[in-house]
């Protein structure tokens, strides 16, 4: 993990990642699918990587959807992995990416919020789009931080002006600094324990 939240606004082109297993229950692959499998996007650079493996039915549905739109890219534009992920393929595929994703599902996390791909943002030092209903307290500070998005329209809305260039970092940018001071590396263990301890104990 970096001392200090700083992640790369400069990028060639958006290399998504989303990290954790495929599952139905808990996220939404398709809503972040649909937008991609656009023929439109082809005029685009840009990579996805689905960096966990497939969990029953729904999982081999939404890898045979990425198939079905890499032929549609007319190259492989989606990378994803069959079986379990080893921490040498994830740690480089969350090296190269540039956007963490975080599509979950409302109530999918209901005990307190998921705090795996949270962790990941700042541990890789990425831009983190997620699902507002992720959070339980919208006063908590990473937030300020993070871009999210209310629905499926909004998302697309977002991923349309990434990878077009045109997404403004600006609000975001301006709170990188508090969120550092924060989230350095001692801060971050203790909070991330805390944040643990909280979710055992709501269920209990």
């Amino acid at each position: 993990m970096e001392d200090s939240y700083r992640p790369n606004l400069d990028y060639e082109f958006p290399r998504f990642v989303i990290p954790g297993k495929i599952e139905k229950e808990r996220r939404d692959y398709f809503s972040i699918l649909n937008f991609f499998s656009n023929p439109s996007r082809r005029d685009y650079q840009w990579k996805l990587i689905l960096c966990g493996r497939p969990i029953g039915s729904y999982g081999e549905k939404v890898l045979k959807e990425s198939d079905r739109i890499n032929d549609l890219m007319g190259e492989k534009r989606i990378e994803y992995f069959k079986e379990y992920v080893s921490k040498c393929d994830f740690d480089a595929a969350m090296t190269t990416a540039t956007h963490i994703l975080a599509p979950v599902k409302k109530g999918g996390y209901k005990f307190g919020k998921d705090s795996g791909a949270l962790y990941d943002v700042f541990k890789y030092n990425k831009i983190g789009i997620f699902d507002d209903s992720y959070f339980y307290d919208n006063s908590l500070i990473e937030k300020n931080v993070l871009i999210t998005f209310k629905n499926r329209q909004e998302l697309h809305s977002i991923f349309d002006s990434i990878i077009g260039g045109s997404f403004s970092y600006e609000q975001i940018q301006n709170e990188f600094e508090s969120v550092s001071s924060y989230f350095n590396k001692n801060k971050f263990t203790a909070y991330l324990k805390n944040e643990i301890d909280t979710y055992v104990h709501m269920r209990v």
